[in-house]
């Protein structure tokens, strides 16, 4: 046997279900299953069906074809979905949530330390946050009652929730304006706003009549009991005074009214708290049911109030932390969207950056030194990564790490770091100028790019962010990076970036290298500006000179190098150099067994 509790705008019932399936929806049942109508427009017209299957255990199937079935421990019943379960538990259906219990099991009641605990009258219970203050709810609930309402009545209370609507929530004014407006709307004396601080109420704003005013002080007495009966049953409960059953705390209230405060999580919150002494000389006017639903629609909206203001305070915390990485409008997008931030596989491009010699110069350079010339020199980064549409992930002590085409698609995403980079190199003539005097011209760089498939999303915590990308390629391009160190050039990309960036975009082929820490060799490239003449003459010949050294044909590998060498601009080219000396190794000492790859320590 069950005993099951239904509760909705319109329905608050509670009964036993002796056995058998039962069904929940929103019509009348036209089989021989017994059928419990919702009056929720939320649900399907057969929604729910329960059996019990042992003690304690029950079969929930969700008989929807259309909405999913929440459950109280956190799990979803999908659409045509089957689950068992141990009881009790709580299932929200449409907008109606339906308790189930075994009979066996221990009723959950309010402690009763007085008389004021009994004798409450109560409305249906206010529905999940999300639906608690739907305007055609409202308008449902109320109609029912309208030979009590009056043309100028209701503009009262619209004028007076529009005022509430209007203060800044969870500010004293939307406090005060809250109370004040209780007041006016249920004819009460005084009343207060109580926030649930674990087990304890703050009064968060109250207001009297009799002194016209509001107060930071606790002055203005509550029910105790009366607020924590609230929290436990969810619901808004009212009385009027009679002789026989108010406590010594409720002796001089002619009528007392609390309704609960509920979060989107459908938690208590808070309490709003309104009383009338019998002595305020006010009429003897009961309250009514129609009193209770207006201070329970008041309670849905500084409900809304707060969760507002709790999103718009997330949302600018979103965005101070979004602005570190991205551009105003990506920011902005992120804080739409922040599932881009959980994880997702993107084809990226990846950049490391790294000032040469920088670890060396800060044992020379005062602190303020060395932090001002690493500033400037990674504020001029960021600011031409960002310029082609990049992501900066990190930074190091004395570079940084960028990507591109996360979190959106951005199709020539290789194209875009690949000419981020040559902007950064024809910046640096005039940063190696600026700081000449601290660093002695010492001021050089290098640039890794790679492309390929990571997973990208926040890799920090949530208490930190850091969006960035891990995975193998991620690796690789900071492998790259350290290469341009051992080629003695500012820019080197792996064979598929450089595919990606396209015909616009100069590239010489370096070679197969097998990076430090890696097993499997890669292609590099040196990436160069159209202007870097020199190295465009000849760039041919020595990946033709490359060539030849692949095949083991050193004599005609060393006859191009020499043509390039000829060249009068050829000094200045680390990679001839570092092929010459391998081929007249070669050359001295044939290997038996010859592998061109270039092999790169970790320096």
């Amino acid at each position: 046997m069950i005993r099951i509790q239904v509760r909705n705008q319109r329905v608050n019932r509670s009964f036993q279900h002796a056995g058998g399936p039962i069904e929940f929806g929103r019509v009348p049942s036209l089989g021989s299953v017994p059928r419990f109508v919702l009056f929720d427009d939320a649900a399907s017209k057969c929604h729910l069906r329960v059996t019990e299957t042992a003690d304690g255990l029950a079969t929930l199937e969700n008989l929807s074809q259309r909405s999913p079935i929440s459950l109280s421990d956190g799990r979803q019943i999908p659409a045509g979905g089957i689950i068992e379960t141990n009881l009790p538990i709580q299932a929200t259906v449409g907008a109606t949530l339906i308790d189930l219990v075994p009979s066996t099991a221990t009723t959950v009641t309010a402690p009763r330390t007085s008389k004021e605990d009994v004798g409450y009258e109560t409305i249906a219970a206010p529905i999940a946050f999300q639906q608690s203050i739907s305007a055609s709810q409202s308008h449902r609930t109320l109609i029912g009652l309208r030979d009590e309402l009056t043309p100028e009545r209701l503009l009262r209370w619209v004028e007076s929730i529009m005022h509430v609507q209007k203060a800044a929530a969870g500010s004293p004014a939307f406090y005060q304006e809250t109370v004040e407006a209780l007041v006016e709307m249920v004819g009460m004396d005084q009343a207060m706003v109580l926030l649930r601080e674990k087990d304890h109420w703050k009064v968060a704003g109250q207001f009297s009549s009799s002194t016209g005013s509001s107060s930071s002080s606790n002055e203005i007495g509550y029910s105790r009991s009366l607020v924590d009966l609230v929290a436990l049953q969810k619901r808004t409960l009212f009385r009027n005074a009679s002789t026989d059953d108010m406590s010594k705390s409720l002796a001089e209230i002619e009528a007392v009214v609390a309704s609960p405060i509920l979060s989107n999580q459908d938690e208590v919150i808070g309490v709003l708290y309104a009383s009338r002494a019998l002595s305020s000389g006010s009429g003897s006017r009961a309250l009514g049911s129609l009193d209770a639903q207006v201070v329970q629609l008041l309670a849905g909206t500084v409900a809304t109030g707060l969760a507002r203001a709790q999103h718009e305070a997330e949302a600018i915390r979103n965005r101070a932390q979004f602005e570190q990485f991205f551009s105003r409008e990506l920011a902005s997008e992120l804080e739409r969207n922040s599932t881009l931030l959980e994880g997702q596989e993107r084809e990226l491009t990846l950049f490391f950056a790294d000032i040469r010699g920088f670890s060396r110069l800060a044992q020379k350079l005062a602190p303020r030194d060395y932090y001002r010339i690493a500033q400037d020199i990674l504020s001029c980064l960021t600011e031409r990564v960002q310029e082609a549409g990049g992501v900066v992930v990190d930074y190091t002590g004395d570079g940084l790490m960028a990507m591109w085409n996360a979190p959106f698609d951005q199709p020539d995403h290789a194209r875009r770091a690949a000419q981020a980079a040559l902007h950064i190199v024809a910046d640096l003539p005039q940063l190696q100028q600026r700081w000449q005097k601290e660093t002695g011209g010492l001021l050089d760089l290098g640039i890794g790019i790679n492309t390929g498939p990571a997973l990208v999303g926040n890799t920090g915590t949530p208490l930190k962010l850091k969006y960035g990308p891990r995975g193998h390629h991620v690796n690789l391009g900071s492998r790259i990076e350290g290469a341009t160190k051992h080629f003695g050039v500012r820019i080197i990309a792996s064979a598929s970036a450089a595919d990606h960036a396209g015909s616009t975009i100069r590239a010489r082929r370096l070679g197969r290298a097998r990076l430090a820490g890696l097993t499997e060799p890669v292609e590099l490239f040196e990436i160069y500006a159209d202007s870097a003449l020199p190295i465009d003459s000849r760039r041919s010949a020595y990946e033709g000179a490359y060539h030849e050294f692949e095949q083991g044909r050193f004599d005609e590998s060393a006859r191009i190098l020499k043509s390039i060498l000829a060249d009068d601009e050829a000094d200045l080219d680390v990679p001839t150099f570092q092929l010459l000396s391998r081929v007249i190794q070669c050359l001295k000492n044939p290997p038996a067994l010859f592998d061109a790859t270039w092999t790169l320590d970790s320096k």
